[in-house]
């Protein structure tokens, strides 16, 4: 543990535990940013966990907000949207487009269009 005089920085060469039911690490300098980096790979939170930006929540795969966190969920190859979505503008489909499966289908290919149900 090392303390240098001229600046504070400080140095720990093992672990530290926040033993508090509600742990805060905190920057309160005039200007700046904190940041927590890794000189030898990923920055890694482990448990049962999430980090807040701001109003926006990140937990395992999933990004959302406080009061509802899987919004939006992640996987290979996969995104799923968990609530509505409004388009202000134009939404660009560059592969086929289907609605609840096959409902409603444009092929990309050709535009060819399949309706099930009623027009």
């Amino acid at each position: 543990f090392k303390v240098t005089a001229s600046d504070g920085n400080t140095e720990i060469l093992g672990s530290v535990t926040m033993k508090a039911a509600s742990g805060v690490i905190t920057h309160d300098g005039a200007s700046g940013s904190l940041a927590i980096s890794s000189s030898t790979g990923p920055v890694t939170l482990t448990g049962n966990t999430y980090v807040d930006v701001e109003s926006v929540r990140f937990t395992n795969a999933n990004i959302g907000l406080s009061n509802d966190d899987d919004l939006i969920a992640l996987a290979a190859n996969d995104l799923t949207v968990n609530g509505a979505v409004t388009v202000t503008t134009t939404m660009d489909v560059t592969g086929n487009f289907a609605v609840n499966g096959d409902k409603f289908k444009v092929a990309a290919s050709d535009g060819d269009t399949e309706i099930l149900g009623s027009v």
